[in-house]
């Protein structure tokens, strides 16, 4: 089934179903997934989505207004912990539960469900005319992420296919995305030619960018221009809602910031958690990517969002081709080369002098700072001045050097790129350049294919996880810091989880735990909880409901409600300075509690996870749970919204788990039957374990 490319009553249901499924599967939009199952459980649905396409499509515009004006009104803001402040102990301690303070936030915006919907409902019918792969004005062919679903559109009818999917995988276009770098890389080396990939990330960037509203008005398509007064009128008003809910965003984060890292200072940014923000993401790159591709033309530019790759061939008779093959104690450094390749005119790259700053791509911000490095290795020095060469692979210089490297800081240039990117900065410490050399090793590339390769084939077969089971052996999820070599105990600086190899983990063991009938394995739920303390478990705070959907699956009750105890004390214990967040604002907008967010997203957690199982356990770890958020309102804690101890009541977990079940939203994929198939109310009113895990 297919709808036409044009508001309707039913495009308001699809775009509905669309946010649905895109909540169902973001691992980051935990409180919105609740909200929606609140809303869905809570409401007549049909009865909302009318009203809703009754106030978008009525004539009468007061009307319309007074509907936008009660959804952007109430727009508010989740702050999560983006980094915490790193202890200033010099000692290395393996059970550390200091105080986590808050160096960066992130502020994802809450809004109605309604103001998603409109969100939805404007990127079916105006962005995908900004997403349009075969228009010259569309997003750039190798921009990767945040791509609207290829099959959205119907290619033959021109129809908008009905089904549950908005944007690509996640997966699958990142994969694109690294894989054409390097195989475009070592097609070249093969041609006796010398390449340098760079990759580059841009700082703060969804905080960084200013939309103007006119800009934002540029990308209204011209076929909706066409239409008779009324009919555009409908249009337009989705058009600016979408702009105003920026707006509105962007005025809340500014007052609550006070972050001088940020320094929002008037500008429209994007919010985040919007679901338009990620196609706008890469429409207000447009104007970079175009000037990339013209300006430069590299044999690859490839873009994810704000990750950017480019792959170029190294001319012989350039000035970067002869620093880099020069003999001698200097070694070639990063910002010489991007200073040569992103900060010089490429019509007249052996005179940058001959260009004005309006051709060059990125600026020089004036705050350098001097850092002296003494290294007794070429490798080493390779590695200090930020770029990996292959031939320094080869062989290592014994001879000790002094390098100093000025720490320079760049910005894309407005100039040339537009207003819009004028504040946009290059996260210096995340810039890799490497040169690889014809006829050297390829063995960094090689090793690089061969290690993503290895990562995506764990999950294909039953993950092997043994030695990890058998011996309580967790250590493939740390990371260990060194100055030193890795041998030398007196080199380790630091020891912290990897996000990824802990992902990579806990995907593997939630697949196999089930499966495994043994005594021994209540020692390794326990083991598990114990490599988290406050600290790191607020820094993956993304990865709460896997764990507690572990002890679900592994029916290891009491090991859950340890797990919620140190979650809900990490919670308390994290400490967010008024240098960071202004939570006391004006009477125009709420004062906002820092720990909201978490406390909302543990909740999302608790209530999907114990959607899984029912009977007399299930509520006595209800009764738990709910206990000691009575015990905790009787301490009266003031940094707490009063609202979290209602939240949090065992009245409120049983009925919104219920509403877990009744809207679909538990995990499918560790439930073997459709939920559809199972008897909800004689589940509900039973006294016998069930878990919905083991249904048979």
């Amino acid at each position: 089934m297919s709808l036409k490319l044009k508001l309707s009553r039913e495009l308001i249901d699809l775009a509905y179903k669309k946010l649905k499924s895109s909540v169902y599967f973001d691992k980051t939009l935990l409180p919105l997934r609740d909200e929606l199952v609140n809303y869905e459980g809570s409401n007549d649905v049909n009865l909302k989505l009318d009203e809703l396409y009754s106030n978008l499509c009525q004539e009468n515009g007061q009307a319309w207004e007074a509907y936008e004006t009660t959804i952007l009104t109430v727009i508010s803001t989740y702050i999560y912990p983006k980094k915490l402040i790193k202890s200033v102990n010099t000692l290395i301690i393996n059970a550390v539960d200091e105080k986590c303070q808050v160096e960066r936030c992130q502020y994802f915006i809450k809004m109605s469900i309604e103001g998603h919907v409109l969100g939805v409902l404007w990127l079916l019918l105006i962005g995908t005319s900004i997403d349009d792969r075969k228009s010259e004005n569309g997003v750039y062919e190798h921009s990767y992420g945040n791509r609207l679903c290829g099959s959205l559109i119907d290619k033959n009818t021109g129809e908008l296919v009905n089904s549950p999917h908005l944007f690509e995988p996640y997966f699958s276009q990142y994969q694109s995305w690294r894989d054409k770098a390097l195989d475009d890389a070592q097609n070249n080396l093969k041609s006796d030619q010398d390449v340098i990939i760079s990759a580059l990330d841009l700082k703060s960037f969804y905080y960084s960018v200013d939309i103007s509203a006119k800009k934002f008005n540029e990308t209204f398509p011209e076929k909706y221009k066409q239409m008779d007064d009324t009919e555009r009128e409908k249009y337009e008003r989705l058009h600016q809602f979408v702009y105003k809910v920026i707006a509105r965003y962007s005025t809340i984060v500014s007052r609550i910031s006070t972050d001088q890292d940020l320094r929002i200072q008037g500008r429209c940014i994007l919010p985040i958690g919007f679901l338009p923000s990620n196609l706008l993401s890469n429409w207000v790159l447009k104007p970079f990517d175009d000037a990339v591709v013209k300006r430069w033309n590299p044999i690859y530019y490839g873009r994810y969002v704000d990750d950017i790759i480019i792959v170029d061939k190294v001319e012989k008779n350039s000035q970067c081709y002869y620093n880099a093959t020069k003999t001698g104690s200097e070694v070639i450094s990063k910002d010489s080369i991007i200073q040569y390749y992103f900060c010089g005119c490429p019509a007249k790259r052996n005179q940058p002098s001959a260009c004005k700053d309006r051709h060059v791509l990125l600026k020089i911000l004036p705050k350098p700072k001097k850092v002296q490095d003494t290294t007794n290795a070429s490798l080493q020095r390779a590695q200090k001045a930020n770029v990996i060469d292959n031939n320094s692979l080869k062989s290592a210089n014994q001879k000790k050097d002094t390098i100093i490297e000025e720490k320079t800081d760049y910005i894309l240039n407005g100039d040339l790129l537009g207003s819009q990117l004028k504040s946009v900065e290059i996260q210096n410490n995340k810039v890799k350049i490497f040169y690889f050399r014809h006829g050297a090793t390829q063995a960094l590339i090689d090793c690089f294919k061969s290690q993503i390769a290895k990562n995506a084939s764990e999950f294909r077969y039953l993950p092997d996880v043994d030695h990890a089971l058998e011996n309580h052996d967790f250590s493939s999820v740390f990371s260990l810091h060194s100055d030193d070599t890795i041998h030398k105990l007196r080199g380790v600086t630091s020891v912290e989880i990897d996000k990824f190899e802990l992902s990579k983990f806990l995907g593997k063991y939630r697949k196999v735990g089930n499966m495994i009938r043994d005594r021994k394995e209540v020692g390794i739920d326990k083991s598990l909880i114990s490599i988290f303390n406050k600290r790191s478990l607020l820094e993956n705070y993304s990865v709460w409901e896997r764990l507690l959907e572990i002890m679900v699956v592994n029916e290891r009750l009491d090991s859950y409600d340890n797990l919620v105890s140190a979650i809900l004390d990490s919670i308390i214990n994290m400490v967010v300075e008024s240098d960071k967040v202004n939570t006391t604002l004006d009477e125009r907008f709420s004062n906002f509690y820092a720990n909201d967010a978490l406390f909302h997203t543990l909740f999302s957690a608790v209530t999907r996870t114990l959607a899984l199982i029912w009977g007399e356990n299930a509520t006595i770890l209800i009764k738990k749970i709910g206990d000691r958020f009575l015990e905790l309102q009787k301490s009266d804690i003031s940094h707490i919204n009063p609202d979290i101890f209602t939240e949090f009541s065992v009245t409120n977990i049983d009925m919104r788990r219920k509403m877990c079940c009744e809207t679909r939203m538990v995990n499918k994929y560790i439930v073997p039957v459709p939920i559809d198939c199972i008897n909800l109310e004689q589940l509900y009113q039973g006294k016998m374990n069930i878990s919905l895990c083991k249904l048979e």
